[in-house]
């Protein structure tokens, strides 16, 4: 609506055997200290045609982006701890804690298995355990506000608050307010849309294609030997 191409998770779903591991990989590198860190060659092979990022899983790399483009204007939306917790137990706590992701992941490593390990790493670095601390993580997206408003050019920086409306992200990016209203989308169900969906629709036809493993190879195995019989029967 603003003239840019952001990049999000959504995006990276589009390609998670592709993105996802790239993340995954950049995460390592900067929590536990595997591999090269991610900079400016990395992130421009990441984002590709993209001129804008929003969310996961950029938002995790506040200091290697803002070093990256130093001249990039940053908007941080400003929203209540509590409710971000609440709203992070129905969504990407919920998907990391199911016992069916978590099984099949090990099945489908094009889409399921990129997220789940991809997850398990983020949950690592936000949480600093396997299981969402609730203590740790609101210490975590707290820690993430400090860190924007510490690296960012006070120039470079808006602070938005829900509710704020067009005008003042549209004067600080200087582009013209767009008709329509300002967008406001449930969590749960854009969450549902961009991953579950995609997920469970994974999850469902590699379930078909086992069902229809299964009963192929008894209808096959059937079939040869009354072929081998009949033949030998006619010789």
């Amino acid at each position: 609506m603003l003239g840019y191409r952001p990049y999000h998770m959504y995006e990276a779903m589009r390609n998670p055997s592709r993105d996802l591991p790239l993340w995954t990989e950049a995460l390592k590198a900067k929590y536990m200290g595997q591999g090269k860190p991610y900079g400016r060659a990395e992130f421009d092979k990441l984002f590709g045609q993209y001129d804008a990022t929003t969310d996961l899983p950029p938002a995790q790399f506040v200091e290697e982006l803002a070093k990256a483009y130093p001249d990039a204007k940053v908007v941080l939306t400003n929203r209540d701890v509590d409710e971000w917790l609440v709203s992070m137990d129905k969504t990407i706590f919920a998907t990391l804690r199911s016992p069916v992701f978590r099984f099949f992941r090990y099945f489908d490593g094009e889409c399921v298995g990129p997220f789940m390990d991809y997850g398990d790493v983020w949950l690592y670095s936000f949480s600093h355990s396997r299981l969402p601390d609730r203590v740790q993580c609101r210490k975590s997206y707290l820690d993430h506000y400090d860190r924007v408003r510490a690296l960012v050019p006070r120039e470079n920086l808006l602070e938005l608050n829900l509710g704020d409306g067009w005008k003042p992200l549209c004067d600080f990016l200087e582009v013209p307010i767009p008709e329509g209203d300002y967008p406001n989308t449930n969590d749960a169900e854009a969450y549902a849309k961009v991953f579950n969906t995609p997920l469970l629709t994974r999850l469902a036809l590699r379930a078909v294609g086992a069902v229809l493993a299964v009963i192929a190879l008894p209808c096959a195995a059937v079939g040869a030997a009354w072929y081998f019989r009949r033949t030998i029967a006619l010789s």
